[in-house]
């Protein structure tokens, strides 16, 4: 068989073609597993490259980048970087140059806004403070609520005074535990290329705050995602 010949075949079964390579540089040529420093909060961070969103600039290569929040993508389960820009992900299952398709278990996890706050600086971050805010107008009474099995509680409005019907479907954490969650998942009814689930995260033990996105299907594996955001974060601190 021909090598053309074979880079078609593989490429058909969803292998890699045996000219493509896997991307081991963002496009300014910096090392994806380049870390980079970042002190965020008084907390020092060693954050490899091809985690940040977007990938980072030639200069923040020299010294300590100071932020007061940051971003990063991750596949799940393995947590690994994402080999492909955040400008230009399509997807919560992209294709990645020199690899097959991602197993029917990986998805991308995309954080946003994660910084170190603690409750009394949380604002309209607050999922808890969203959450009372929900239910003001039109009041709680017009709630139903459904515990499921996954560890949130289901809540939709019993008057939705539109013809069609709510166009996400929310999920909120039970009251009293941490961390705290707050998300609206695209609803089945929705046609959508890429539904997904995204909301606030709030870790009141270790005043950590966060967005999260990752795909709908995965939502009841909604814990395991956000405690990778944790571990990640955690694998990330600089011991000297």
């Amino acid at each position: 068989m021909s090598a053309l010949a074979l880079g078609i075949l593989m490429t058909m079964v969803g292998a890699p073609s045996p000219e493509a390579q896997v991307r081991t540089t963002t496009h300014d040529g910096i090392p994806l597993d380049e870390p980079i420093l970042m002190r965020l909060h008084g907390v020092m961070l060693r954050i490899p490259a091809g985690y940040l969103a977007p990938w980072p600039g030639l200069r923040m290569r020299s010294g300590v980048n100071e932020a007061s929040r940051t971003a990063f993508n991750f596949w799940m389960p393995s947590r690994r970087y994402v080999e492909i820009s955040s400008l230009s992900i399509v997807g919560s299952r992209p294709r990645e140059r020199g690899r097959p398709s991602p197993a029917p278990d990986a998805y991308v996890v995309m954080v946003h806004d994660f910084s170190s706050r603690a409750p009394n600086k949380l604002d309209y971050r607050s999922p808890e403070k969203q959450i009372r805010n929900l239910m003001k107008v039109p009041g709680r009474e017009s709630y139903s609520f459904e515990q499921q099995d996954f560890d949130l509680v289901r809540f939709w409005r019993q008057d939705w005074p539109y013809a069609q019907p709510e166009p996400f479907v929310h999920f909120r954490h039970v009251e009293g535990s941490d961390p705290q969650i707050l998300l609206r998942c695209t609803a089945p009814h929705r046609p959508s290329p890429n539904p997904v689930c995204d909301g606030d995260v709030y870790f009141a033990s270790d005043e950590l705050s966060f967005h999260v996105v990752f795909p709908r299907d995965q939502v009841s594996n909604w814990r395991n995602s956000i405690l990778a955001v944790r571990d990640l974060f955690n694998s990330w601190k600089a011991t000297q």
